[in-house]
C-alpha cells in the first residue's frame, strides 16, 4: 500500500493511517468520550455518568457535609475522604458494569490496531472482542499495588495482529484500589507513574516503537491529559499525532498543535471510526474472528462438573497440568493461563487476609463466570 499524500484541504491522510496500522506502528489511545448507543442518541460515557450521579447518588452526596464528598464535573473527579470511598465506588463500578456494547465498539476491535491503551476503567473493548470472537490480552494499571502476577504475564508478551492487548491507564472495574475517582487518586497515580512505578514492559516498547498515535473520544481541556502525553514522549516530532474533535477553545488546540505537533481531525469520534472502518474494509484490513478451536467434549463435561462442585483449582490442573507444563491450542490457552494467574492471586491475597470474604467471593465468582464463558466459546 503507497503513502501517497492525499490533498492539502484532507484533515487526515487515510492512507497513511491504513498503512502504519498495517505495518503495527500505529496505537490508538481511547478516551472516556467515546459516544454510547445510549437511548435514542450516541452520548459520551462522561456525560450518561454525570446524570447517574446526579440522579441516583444525589441522596448520597446530600448525605454527607459537601466538604466530605462532591463532584467536579469539569474534570470528572470527587472530592473525596477515605472513609466514605466505599459508598461511591460500588455505585460507579455498577455504573460502568451495565453499560451496553454497542455497534461502536463492536467497529472498534476490528480495526487493526495491536495496542489499545484506555482512559477509561469500563472494559466495553474487552467485552466486544470477547463478543467479536476476537483474542486479546487485558491488563490494568493499578496504583495501589504491584501486580507482579499481571507484569510477569507480559514479560514475553507482545502485541500483535492476532493477539492484541488492552491496557487500561486508569485502571479497571474488577479492583476498585486501582480505579481513580478522586483528585487524590490522580495525584497518586501521577506521582508513581512519574517517578519510578512503570507500566509493563510490553506497553513501554510497543509505544516507543511506534510513530503514529491516535486520540479518540478525548476532552482536550483536561489538564492532565498534557502530562500523560509527556509520560509517553509523545512531544517527540518525530512522531504522528492526531486527535479526532477539535478542542472548543482556540488556545487549548494551539497548545496541542505547539507541544505536540497534534493534527485534529475535525470529526466526531463516531464518524472518524465508521470513515475508519469502511477504508480498512475496502483495504481488507479488518481483523477477522480466527477458527476457534474446540475442548473435547469429555473434556469439556468434566471441567463443567468440576467447576459445578466449586473445585476450581483441580478444574485450572486438569486443563494446564500442576505445573502449567500443559499446552493448548490459541487463543483459550492465553485465556486459561491469565483466569489461573487471577484465581491463584485471590487465593494468596485471601490467605493473607488481605481481602474481606465479600470482596473474595465476588472476585472468585467473576472467575468463575469467564472460566465457564471460555468453555462454552471452545466446546
Amino acid at each position: 500500500m503507497p503513502e501517497n499524500i492525499e490533498p492539502a484541504n484532507s484533515s487526515i491522510n487515510w492512507k497513511l493511517l491504513l498503512r502504519r496500522m498495517e505495518r503495527q506502528k500505529a496505537v490508538l489511545f481511547l478516551g472516556p468520550e467515546v459516544p454510547m448507543a445510549i437511548g435514542e442518541n450516541p452520548r459520551p460515557i462522561t456525560e450518561v455518568l454525570q446524570e447517574h450521579i446526579r440522579r441516583d447518588l444525589q441522596d448520597l452526596l446530600e448525605e454527607y457535609d459537601l466538604h466530605k464528598i462532591e463532584y467536579y464535573n469539569e474534570d470528572g473527579f470527587f472530592h473525596l475522604e477515605d472513609e466514605y470511598r466505599s459508598d461511591i465506588v460500588y455505585p460507579v463500578i455498577q455504573f460502568y458494569r451495565g453499560l451496553e456494547v454497542g455497534e461502536l465498539y463492536r467497529k472498534l476491535v476490528q480495526l487493526p490496531f495491536h495496542l489499545i491503551l484506555s482512559l477509561s476503567p469500563d472494559e466495553l473493548v474487552c467485552r466486544a472482542f470477547e463478543e467479536q470472537g476476537l483474542p486479546y490480552h487485558f491488563h490494568f494499571y493499578n496504583k495501589r499495588k504491584y501486580n507482579k502476577e499481571q507484569d510477569d504475564a507480559l514479560l514475553h508478551f507482545r502485541p500483535s495482529p492476532d493477539n492484541r492487548l488492552v491496557y487500561n491507564v486508569f485502571g479497571s472495574v474488577r479492583d476498585e484500589g486501582s480505579l481513580i475517582l478522586s483528585y487524590d487518586d490522580l495525584f497518586e497515580f501521577l506521582q508513581k507513574i512519574f517517578n519510578n512505578y512503570h507500566l509493563p514492559e510490553a506497553v513501554r516498547e510497543t509505544v516507543m516503537d511506534a510513530n503514529y498515535f491516535l486520540f479518540i473520544g478525548f476532552n482536550y481541556t483536561k489538564w492532565y491529559l498534557k502530562l500523560l502525553l509527556r509520560l509517553f514522549n509523545l512531544h517527540e516530532k518525530v512522531k504522528q499525532v492526531y486527535g479526532t474533535e477539535s478542542p472548543d477553545r482556540p488556545e487549548t488546540e494551539i497548545f496541542f498543535v505547539n507541544e505536540f505537533d497534534m493534527k485534529f481531525t475535525r470529526l466526531h469520534s463516531q464518524a472518524f471510526i465508521e470513515e475508519l472502518y469502511e477504508k480498512c474494509r475496502e483495504e481488507g484490513l479488518l481483523v477477522q474472528p480466527p477458527t476457534l478451536p474446540r475442548l473435547d467434549p469429555q473434556l469439556a463435561a468434566e471441567l463443567r462438573r468440576l467447576i459445578g462442585q466449586n473445585e476450581i483449582e483441580r478444574a485450572f490442573d486438569l486443563l494446564l497440568g500442576k505445573d502449567g507444563e500443559r499446552t493448548l491450542p490459541q487463543p483459550f490457552g492465553d485465556q486459561l493461563v491469565q483466569l489461573s494467574a487471577r484465581y491463584h492471586t485471590l487465593q494468596r491475597n485471601h490467605a493473607k487476609g488481605i481481602l474481606d470474604y465479600k470482596d473474595y467471593s465476588l472476585e472468585l465468582n467473576r472467575i468463575t463466570d469467564d472460566l465457564l464463558k471460555s468453555l462454552t466459546e471452545f466446546s
